[in-house]
Order: C-alpha cells, then sequence, then structure tokens
C-alpha cells in the first residue's frame, strides 16, 4: 500500500509538472523575442523613402506618379516577406539594377491617408473628444497579385515609422507578430513573436505594447484568414489587407458587428505597368503579353513561372474549376466565382478635382482581354461589341454561367 501511495503521488507530481512545462511554454510562445533585424527594416525603410524616386508622368495617367523606394542593403530583411525580398534582390543585382524596389502606387498613398484620418478619428472618440460610432476595422480590399500585402503595408508602416508611432504586423503566413516600439532617442526596436494561438492577445508581450494609439496591421494567409486575431483583446487600430476570397468572409465573421469601413482599389492600369516595367528591370513587350490573360495583376507578370502557372490555372478554370487544383474564389455576397475568369474592381468617381483612386462602390468584371476573346470565340457573338454597360453585363454573365457552365463551387 505505501509503495502504491508513492507511485501515485509521483503521478500527480508528473502530471503536475507536465502542466507547469505546457504553461511555460505557452508564456514562452507569447513572449517577444529582441529581433536586431526589424530594428534594421525600420532604419532601411526610412532610408528608402527619404530617397525614393518619382517615376512616371501625372498627366498622362491619374495613377502617376509611383514613388518607388529602394531597399539597398540584400542583409537587411523585409518582416513577413523575407524570401521574397532575398530572390528579387538576386534578379534584381542579375540584371545590374541592385536593390529591392517598393512600388508605392497613388491609390496606396490616398487609402494610407484616409486610413489614418479615420484612426485619428478613433482616438479623438475613445479619448471622449467626440461623439459617434468609433471605426477600429478598416479593410483594403482588392484583386489578388496587386500589391496589398507587400507594397501598400510598407507605404502604411513607413507613414507610422516618421510619425513615431507604435505599429505591429502580424503575417498569418509565417505565423508572427512583428512588433515596433519607438524610443525616447529617436531609434526603434523591434521585437518578434512567434502566435500558435489566440492567447497572444491576452498575453503581457501583447498588452504592454497594445493601446488607441498603436497600429495593428494583418496580412492573411489564404484558408487562415486573419489567423489568430482576437478583437475583443486589442485596442489598437486594425488595418486587414485581403483579396475579395474567403480571407475577406471570414474577416468580417471575426470581427462580427462592429462597425468598420470597407475600401476597394484597381488594378494595374497600363501606364502604370510601363512604370513597373522600368523600375523592376523588366521588357514591358513581355509585359503586354503576359497582361492580355493577367490584365493588372503584377504577381503573374513579373515571374516567369508565376505567370506559366496563372496559365495553367486559368485554363483549368475556363474548363470549370477541378476539385484537384480548386482556384481562388471571389467572394461577394453570394457570388462565387473564378479569380481567374473574373477580377474585382473599383468603381471610381469621375469629376472634377483631385480623382480618388479607391472608393467604397466595387464591382466583379471580366478578368483580361482574353477571357473576353474566348466567349468570342465559343459563341461567336459580334454583337458584344455593340452592347455596353448593364447590357452587357448581362449578357456576359448569362453567357458564362449558362452558356459555359462556369459556376462557383
Amino acid at each position: 500500500d505505501i509503495f502504491n501511495a508513492k507511485e501515485e503521488l509521483k503521478k500527480k507530481e508528473t502530471s503536475r509538472d507536465l502542466r507547469k512545462r505546457r504553461q511555460r511554454e505557452m508564456t514562452y510562445s507569447n513572449e517577444g523575442i529582441e529581433y536586431k533585424g526589424g530594428q534594421l527594416y525600420v532604419e532601411a525603410l526610412l532610408k528608402a523613402e527619404s530617397n525614393a524616386t518619382l517615376m512616371g508622368d501625372p498627366k498622362v495617367s491619374k495613377f502617376l506618379p509611383m514613388k518607388v523606394y529602394t531597399l539597398e542593403d540584400p542583409e537587411v530583411p523585409i518582416p513577413g516577406f523575407i524570401e521574397l525580398a532575398r530572390e528579387e534582390h538576386k534578379r534584381m543585382l542579375s540584371r545590374n539594377s541592385p536593390g529591392f524596389r517598393i512600388l508605392r502606387r497613388q491609390c496606396f498613398a490616398q487609402v494610407t491617408k484616409h486610413f489614418r484620418a479615420i484612426r485619428e478619428e478613433y482616438i479623438e472618440i475613445y479619448r471622449g473628444r467626440a461623439h459617434a460610432d468609433p471605426i477600429r476595422h478598416v479593410i483594403l480590399v482588392g484583386h489578388s497579385g496587386i500589391g496589398k500585402s507587400l507594397s501598400f503595408s510598407q507605404e502604411y508602416q513607413v507613414q507610422a515609422f516618421i510619425k513615431r508611432e507604435k505599429v505591429a504586423f502580424y503575417s498569418v503566413p509565417e505565423g508572427r507578430v512583428y512588433l515596433y516600439i519607438p524610443q525616447i532617442e529617436g531609434s526603434y526596436i523591434c521585437q518578434r513573436v512567434d502566435v500558435s494561438g489566440d492567447t497572444f492577445w491576452a498575453s503581457k508581450t501583447w498588452r504592454d505594447f497594445d493601446g488607441i494609439d498603436a497600429h495593428l496591421i494583418i496580412d492573411p494567409r489564404r484558408g487562415k484568414g486573419p489567423g489568430f486575431y482576437k478583437p475583443v483583446e486589442v485596442k489598437a487600430f486594425v488595418v486587414y489587407l485581403t483579396s475579395p476570397n474567403a480571407e475577406l468572409k471570414t474577416f468580417q465573421e471575426t470581427i462580427g458587428d462592429v462597425n468598420s469601413k470597407e475600401v476597394c482599389v484597381k488594378r494595374f492600369d497600363v501606364e502604370e505597368m510601363k512604370v513597373v516595367a522600368k523600375a523592376l528591370s523588366l521588357d514591358f513587350k513581355e509585359i503586354e503579353r503576359r497582361m492580355e490573360r493577367t490584365a493588372g495583376q503584377l504577381r503573374p507578370i513579373v515571374s516567369k513561372t508565376r505567370y506559366k502557372k496563372f496559365e495553367e490555372r486559368q485554363e483549368d478554370a475556363w474548363r470549370r474549376t477541378s476539385k484537384e487544383n480548386p482556384a481562388e474564389m471571389i467572394h461577394i455576397g453570394d457570388l462565387r466565382v473564378s479569380s481567374k475568369i473574373f477580377a474585382l474592381e473599383a468603381v471610381l468617381e469621375e469629376g472634377d478635382g483631385e480623382a480618388e483612386l479607391f472608393s467604397e462602390k466595387k464591382a466583379v468584371v471580366p478578368q483580361s482581354a482574353w477571357v473576353l476573346s474566348k466567349l468570342y470565340e465559343n459563341h461567336q457573338q459580334n454583337v458584344i461589341t455593340d452592347l455596353k454597360g448593364l447590357e452587357a453585363e448581362k449578357w456576359f454573365f448569362m453567357e458564362l454561367y449558362e452558356g459555359c457552365e462556369l459556376k462557383g463551387r
């Protein structure tokens, strides 16, 4: 009996030790580790912004000029995009034009300014200086591959760094949060936290950082949405960057009925692409050829491998989305359609004065000239060239749904 009692006590102690170890591991996983690379990144980004080049003639396109930042040192990481930056540094070096380019589109500059104004209102309302329903979540929506995650996030962050504000960047693909904290002497320190559950937002690390004056940028991941984001634990102003797919719907469900603001931007236009070709040392004739299929999506245009994959998936989507290789779907209300056949575009207002290059209004349109050519080829409908506006849109959707039987699954 004494022996059995000792064994039971040993088991209890082992179980208790195990619980303690798990608690320690959970606590450790929520602790920020000082990340020197993040500090170097802030310094490099601020330097690149001060030395940025304006490219493109605003008389030619309202989307110009484009501001191009160059991060010169390949050893400086870009948190959330470390591997991408490494590959691009190698590609640009091979073209005798070293440095990683960040393309600040005019629409991104306008959206940043708009979001910062909403943030100022949020802070004023929270501090009791104004009376309204505060907006704490803002959402930038745009078709995939147009620079939301990389270019917009850098533009938004650099404006916050210039103002010496706290910034958190949650890279859901990496499963990490980067915390940028300004210091009295003018520098920033960075903490990197591996996030494996929603306990992070209640941790001391986040609570010490959080506040109404902080920014939290969330870059989602396909199938993961906003990751472990838990809105009830967060006071920071939240910026969510998403394509119009399941990640948008998941985030909307995560934040529930709270007041939020959603704006949409267009894909790259041809004049912007000319600037991109020059900035990234690309052949514009090849870009034009690829735009026949991709239109204004940058990601598949700049990479031969990605373009080939885009072609294959577009062909597959045209034949109907296969179960083996499901294409990304656009989710707008009850609409579910392939993002390789359709695209989401902002509906911009025309008028006098400075043009707004973003909008709360959006429309689903044919993805590219290639999609339209397939319709002409399949249906031999010359009349489509004479249709405009709503009638053309009705015809297009009718033909796709009934003629091609292309339906979102």
